[in-house]
């Protein structure tokens, strides 16, 4: 008997050296078209958008810059909220700054950071709480952290803030988990509050979206368990009676430090109002969509490209390359059967022979496979007809959401949970235990390798500027005059432009921190009604820039810089 133990447990630790081992092979493989060069993550949109943000930060943690300002459309104030604030990716962004490492190269490796740590600790989340062995909480990672919607949609770096949520889940677990002991399920609490806050403070549809997939998944929960006779509502009335100053200070603690976020995006929105739903429906996926996993699939990329989807032109096609693999859908597909048709069984059989059932694993189970179905059935649309309507119209915060589908590669993440228990409990029914182990062994591995296969991207991560370049741009530019103060980018030769107008509204930013300018230029998720500086090349640009100042009140020196020229001018 304890030879049989000892054989388990090393097993057990070699298998959990090879999981380790294989994550940290797959995070290079991940990587590979960026690690050890100058290629950085994105592109020169929101990628290079959100470096100049958590640079802002870094900024701001100075003393060089408020929080609340970012340095774009002088003199606006609020600027940070016009769009995520990123404040998790910041912080150590900040400190790889803070010991002189460049902010393209600090950002990047912040980047990579933050999904290796979403890995190890969904594989902690699926190994110590959901039980799973070391190989199938390998396999889970494998169908979350290396999707094929997570090497598109890493391409919006603030999206990568999705490796923070299984740590919210591991706090969440253990507020249960210790609910009996006081102390430690108050330090729980205060921890995934503070944790879900922050994750506002980084990413707003990764907050939104947790919430939305949370409360689904409460709502099925409660049904789930009232069905099979727990006393859901009884419980929760208890501890609300008994624990109440207690969940008092958890709403006050949580309104407390999210004033901050709620003051500066009310105000902002309040400005510029909802988005329409006419604009929303362009970025909701019609049922192809869920299993469109972009031209650049290894398996299927070609065929994808042959179905002409990035015809659809009413419909933003940079947006929906966010589907499932053919085998994670197919696996998720017989998981719902599987584990519906057990945990029935069970029930049935439980509430006949003793009144109840109380297998909370079972339940949690079927209510997140519940809740992924319900949150597709919401996401899917024909001809702008969408029960995300719903959403739009009555969710706080659901009119902010543009581009809903993203909500698609969020639910990649409950998907590998259940997939990963599906394989956990195929290998369960096995009795024999040797043939159990051979079974647990070769499975999972087999599964995670094909799942990896049929994600894989041939361009890998969305990778589309480089260091070299940035580095280029900001070492050419000339010093501005002594007594310049304020300045706006324009482009004299515009026949012969090079850029789109993000880019010199970004390259603008990138000069003003250079010259520690104030800066009128500006890219981000909101505009200023007023602005028109937007197409520096237009002959008219300097009319616009002197509107602009005179209805501002700019009383600053105020030159213009020229890419074309890289020659500074007086403006006022």
């Amino acid at each position: 008997m304890n030879e049989k133990k000892t054989n388990k447990q090393l097993v057990s630790y070699i298998t959990l050296a090879v999981s380790l081992l294989v994550i940290v092979l797959l995070e290079y493989k991940f990587f590979a078209n960026v690690m050890f060069n100058g290629v950085l993550i994105g592109d020169e949109g929101d990628a290079r958008l959100n470096n100049l943000l958590v640079e802002h930060w870094f900024r701001a943690f100075g003393g060089k810059e408020k929080f609340s300002i970012v340095n774009i459309f002088y003199p606006i104030t609020n600027t940070l909220a016009y769009t995520d604030m990123l404040l998790a990716l910041a912080i150590p962004y900040s400190i790889l700054r803070m010991f002189g490492m460049n902010m393209f190269l600090a950002n990047k490796i912040v980047l990579i950071g933050f999904h290796i740590f979403g890995s190890y600790s969904l594989f902690y989340l699926l190994k110590k709480k959901f039980k799973l062995n070391n190989l199938w909480s390998l396999f889970g990672v494998i169908v979350f952290s290396y999707s094929s919607a997570y090497y598109v949609r890493i391409g919006h770096t603030q999206l990568i803030t999705i490796s923070l949520v299984p740590l919210l889940i591991i706090f969440m677990f253990c507020f249960f988990e210790n609910f009996q002991n006081k102390v430690k399920r108050i330090v729980y609490g205060l921890l995934t509050i503070t944790l879900y806050v922050l994750i506002m403070y980084t990413s707003w549809y990764t907050a939104f979206f947790t919430a939305l997939f949370m409360a689904t998944f409460i709502v099925i929960y409660v049904c789930v368990a009232s069905s099979n006779k727990n006393k859901v509502f009884s419980n929760v009335w208890m501890y609300i009676k008994k624990c109440y100053k207690e969940i008092i200070a958890y709403v006050v603690y949580a309104i407390c430090i999210a004033i901050p976020f709620f003051k500066m995006y009310i105000q902002v929105s309040r400005m510029y109002g909802k988005r329409s739903y006419s604009e929303i429906a362009t970025m909701l996926p019609e049922l192809i969509d869920f299993f469109n996993v972009g031209d650049n699939n290894l398996l299927i990329g070609r065929f994808i490209k042959a179905l002409g989807l990035s015809s659809r032109t009413y419909l933003n096609q940079g947006e929906m390359s966010v589907g499932f693999s053919l085998l994670t859908m197919g696996l998720l597909v017989a998981a719902f059967f599987y584990v519906r048709k057990k945990y029935l069984k069970e029930k049935y059989k439980a509430l006949e022979t003793e009144g109840s059932y109380t297998v909370q694993s079972k339940m949690v189970l079927v209510s997140i496979i519940y809740a992924v179905l319900v949150s597709f059935i919401l996401l899917v649309q024909s001809k702008e007809i969408s029960f995300w309507y719903l959403v739009y119209r009555f969710v706080p915060g659901g009119s902010a959401i543009r581009a809903a589908v993203r909500y698609n590669y969020y639910l990649v993440m409950p998907v590998a949970i259940v997939i990963a228990n599906f394989g956990q409990m195929l290998q369960n029914r096995i009795k024999k235990e040797k043939v159990n182990l051979i079974f647990g062994i070769v499975m999972p591995l087999c599964a995670a390798a094909l799942v990896w296969v049929s994600n894989y991207n041939t361009q890998g991560v969305y990778a589309h500027w480089n260091m070299e370049s940035e580095n280029k741009f900001i070492e050419a530019v000339s010093a501005p005059p002594d007594d310049c103060e304020v300045m706006y980018i324009v482009d004299s030769k515009y026949e012969d432009r090079k850029y789109a107008f993000h880019s010199y509204q970004l390259m603008a930013w990138e000069v003003s921190y250079k010259y520690n300018l104030k800066n009128m230029n500006g890219y981000s998720g909101q505009f200023p009604k007023e602005w028109e500086l937007d197409n520096v090349w237009e002959k008219d640009i300097h009319t616009k820039a002197a509107e602009w100042i005179k209805l501002n009140k700019i009383d600053k020196k105020v030159y213009y810089y020229d890419v074309a020229t890289n020659v500074w001018t007086k403006a006022n």
